[in-house]
């Protein structure tokens, strides 16, 4: 079987070989036999209703239905919900929270999932001890436990809450927070409604702030929140106003007799050709008249534990730091793990008797344990995924990740360099850690291509490595064969050597699709601009070719003007798809026929027979995996996972930005 990704944009979807004696999937639920594809014509859509956004937020109202919870993470476990807060009581007692109303606790030895009572995204969390706790999230969502269970509590307010602190059971304090500063959006700033409560033991009032963005409690007289452009103090009786250079205060820490520390949030344009906002961070001290620009970690990730101030470092090395009142001491240090943070969404919580954990988005945990900074998993970005069964199946990624499915649903690192086959400075080169493409047809024959012609096998007992003709696209229909699709051509490896495929010579080729090896397709692009200014060649002016091989000869199968993220995908010669700028055709053995298409579609994998699966947008805004039953989409969106999909046997999965992957039964 194969899997493909464009090796231009990087987001790839797979067609597998289906094999006899496949055991079935650890990740269906109910019946995963043969699915009977409906009848074609123009039915209704499925009575789904509009379900949450996928963020936990408003219904989509974009016209397609929209159903939730058929999908299961299996990597990492047991989420990889975006994680928005953390709080521990103590070592073997830690929580945290984020999207979907997740709610995620260790206890010394491993992370599992706990029942929540919401959906909203949670954002933060706080606590007096074991047996109270508080998380608090959008849409005024506020949750409480007792030692037991979690229970939601009535707020008073419909605002977005983001920050908690506190000092007892009956001193909490909650805070909206800062808007985050989106690349292409506004830039940051207090959130519509804002505002900041506190718990007195008996019920939650509003305190006399304006547009609160954080707040930290040292004592009960003596709170601070922060807003855009100030901070706030309350001690115990009046709050007094400070300045604070331009931004938003996205984080405060302080501890009794000192210090008190803020991290100062502001937008600046780093674009560049056009605006894109990043976020810039300014640590601000207090001197007890106001608040200046102090030194240490330009972060937003500021806690208090053990009578200090502790700050977490995000970048490429990333450092664990805290303050002893007079200097920074770097903790430890851990390198990057997967893609960059979204730093506005990192927590860190302080553990008593020296120990700390981070969380930030795609379910990323950092452990320190009073020696060392590790991840929690590894998180590599995933690039592809390929097999030929649910036992089968293969995930790669940046920093030479190799991620193995056995047939109990579990996933296994696989360390290339151990194996002798990745040189330990490749591995965490960006240029030569990156592993682009996997194919595989059995499991004792499966190819992965590092994006500079450097093919990697397993025979099944060990790993060995030779150079192909070119870097490129791969496929595998049988053991013993692989396609390898270039800028330069077509190449056949087979047990005598490589070939050159004369058919396909001087293509440019962007996709392989190998159902067996008597039905293979590819898609190819000649260069050829219809349109345009001359320089570039915009969609859809780029003359496209789709190639089908029967096994005895190459034919022609399409040639079109379209874009180079065309897709071609299928379980079989007559039920093949074909994707592309806003366009969608199916072929049932003797013609190609349009289909309603989503706006952009830019990854898809086959469902059950005539049934797709597309990951991307549909109708106005939404964004989801639609599936398509021959007459009608529905959205089964996933919660995480969106870098591209992949089909085997009676499984989809969903791979992603940071390692995290999902499965569901291929059919609704």
């Amino acid at each position: 079987m194969l899997l493909f990704v464009l090796a231009a944009c990087a987001r790839g979807s797979a067609v597998p070989a289906q094999q006899s004696g496949t055991p079935p999937a650890p990740a269906t639920d109910g019946d995963a036999g043969a699915w009977d594809a409906p009848d074609a014509g123009n039915g209704p859509a499925p009575d789904a209703g509009n379900g949450p956004a996928p963020d936990g937020g408003a219904p989509r109202n974009d016209g397609i239905p929209s159903i939730q919870g058929t999908w299961r993470w299996e990597n990492p476990l047991p989420s990889g919900e975006h994680l928005r807060g953390v709080w521990a009581a103590t070592a073997d007692d830690v929580w945290a929270a984020g999207t979907h109303g997740a709610l995620m606790h260790w206890d010394g030895h491993a992370w599992t999932a706990v029942a929540s009572p919401t959906q909203a995204r949670l954002n933060a969390l706080w606590g007096s001890g074991a047996a109270d706790v508080w998380a608090a999230g959008e849409e005024g969502t506020l949750l409480h436990y007792d030692g037991r269970s979690w229970s939601a509590v009535e707020s008073g307010t419909t605002a977005p809450l983001g920050v908690l602190s506190g000092t007892a059971p009956d001193d909490v304090w909650v805070s909206s927070a800062a808007l985050p500063i989106e690349s292409w959006g506004p830039p940051g700033g207090p959130a519509n409604g804002a505002v900041l409560l506190h718990f007195d033991g008996r019920g939650w009032s509003r305190a006399p702030v304006d547009a609160p963005t954080a707040v930290a409690a040292v004592a009960p007289n003596d709170v601070w929140a922060g807003t855009c452009g100030g901070a706030s103090h309350f001690d115990g009786t009046s709050w007094r106003s400070y300045p604070t250079p331009s931004g938003c205060i996205r984080a405060i820490a302080g501890v009794r007799g000192g210090p008190v520390l803020l991290s100062n949030e502001t937008p600046y344009d780093c674009g560049a050709h056009s605006t894109v906002w990043c976020a810039g961070y300014t640590l601000l001290g207090f001197d007890g008249g106001g608040f200046h620009a102090a030194a240490g970690p330009a972060t937003p990730a500021l806690a208090a534990g053990e009578g200090r101030i502790w700050a977490f470092q995000p970048g490429y090395t990333e450092a664990l730091l805290r303050f002893d009142g007079s200097a920074w001491q770097t903790l430890g240090t851990s390198e990057r793990d997967g893609t960059t943070y979204e730093q506005a969404f990192i927590a860190l919580a302080v553990v008593p008797g020296g120990e700390a954990w981070i969380v930030s988005t795609y379910g990323r945990r950092k452990h320190f344990d009073g020696t060392s900074l590790k991840p929690a998993f590894p998180a590599p970005l995933l690039w592809a995924m390929g097999g030929s069964s649910e036992c089968n199946v293969w995930a790669t990624g940046e920093n030479a990740a190799v991620l193995h499915r056995d047939c109990d649903g579990s996933w296994t690192p696989v360390d290339l360099v151990a194996a002798g086959v990745v040189a330990p400075s490749d591995a965490r080169a960006y240029e030569d850690g990156q592993l682009y493409q996997v194919a595989s047809s059995t499991p004792d024959d499966v190819w992965i291509e590092d994006g500079h012609a450097k093919l990697l096998h397993f025979d099944g007992a060990a790993w060995s490595s030779e150079m192909a003709p070119k870097w490129g696209v791969l496929a595998s229909t049988q053991k013993g064969e692989l396609y390898v699709g270039s800028r330069d051509g077509l190449w056949l490896r087979t047990t005598v050597g490589w070939e050159a495929i004369p058919a396909l010579s001087k293509q440019s080729i962007t996709q392989i699709t190998a159902i067996a090896p008597d039905d293979v397709w590819v898609i190819s692009g000649d260069g050829i601009c219809a349109g345009g200014d001359g320089i570039s060649c915009p969609a859809p002016y780029q003359h496209m070719l789709l190639h089908h091989f029967d096994g005895a000869a190459w034919s022609l199968a399409l040639d079109f003007y379209d874009s180079m993220s065309r897709m071609v995908f299928g379980t079989g010669p007559n039920d093949m798809w074909l994707t592309g700028y806003g366009k969608l055709e199916h072929f049932d053995g003797s013609k190609w026929t349009s289909v309603p298409p989503l706006q952009d579609p830019f990854s898809a994998a086959p469902g059950p027979p005539g049934g797709l699966w597309i990951e991307g947008a549909g109708g106005n805004t939404s964004l989801g995996d639609f599936f398509f039953d021959g007459k009608s989409w529905t959205n089964f969106p996933s919660p995480g996972a969106d870098r591209g999909l992949f089909h085997v046997g009676h499984t989809l999965f969903a791979f992603g930005w940071a390692g995290e992957i999902l499965s569901r039964p291929d059919r609704p």
